[in-house]
């Protein structure tokens, strides 16, 4: 399914953008994956996936980032969160626990997820791109987790 009917892109894409796609944007991630063979990075992403502590170095590498988000407070960290819709993989419990298990992060809540707001580069380096920087996940909910 994933190498001959590009099923990605063609299927699950589709189901995680609340407002769809047009044909344009679709084309565009089309375009990466014209043939059989050019899919199988695609396949090989779900495989490396861990389950059940398999595969041991994913399980590892992963264990490690965890660990180094958990301590590395030198290192500031941010997490953009969304209202929830049924194409978001994530609930409200999610930042709450990454504000528990996340060293030096900031959460900023940004209203709802859509995918027309186009963000110039330049304007994403001067400042970001949901307003203030601040815990928020919830509304009315802003403060500092630190």
């Amino acid at each position: 399914m994933v190498l001959d009917e590009n099923v990605f892109i063609e299927q699950t894409l589709r189901m995680t953008v609340l407002t769809g796609l047009s044909d344009e944007d679709l084309e565009a991630y089309r375009k990466p994956y014209p043939t059989r063979d050019s899919r199988r990075p695609l396949l090989e992403w779900p495989r490396a996936m861990p389950l059940d502590g398999e595969p041991a170095d994913v399980v590892g590498r992963i264990e490690a980032y965890d660990d180094w988000l958990a301590s590395s407070e030198e290192v500031p960290k941010l997490l953009l969160t969304f209202d929830t819709s049924p194409t978001l993989m994530i609930g409200a419990e999610m930042p709450a626990w990454c504000a528990t298990n996340i060293a030096d992060l900031e959460i900023e809540y940004c209203g709802a997820a859509t995918s027309r707001r186009r963000i110039s580069p330049r304007r994403s380096l001067r400042r970001p791109p949901c307003g203030r920087i601040g815990t928020s996940y919830g509304e009315g909910r802003v403060g500092d987790i630190r």
